[in-house]
């Protein structure tokens, strides 16, 4: 996949497991899902950690 165009990612917050989606991927040709390489929380920017 090349150009990625438009990301839409998943709901922020929510627990995931490692392969499951969290957001689609769209070039100028196709569209694929974005899929987790790791299990824990699904947090959009790092200052909502809380850290």
């Amino acid at each position: 996949l090349t150009d990625i165009t438009y990301f839409e990612p998943a709901e922020v917050g929510r627990e995931i497991e490692q392969f499951d989606e969290i957001g689609s991927l769209e070039s100028g040709k196709s569209m694929m899902d974005a899929l987790s390489p790791v299990s824990g929380r699904y947090n959009l920017w790092p200052r909502e950690t809380g850290l």
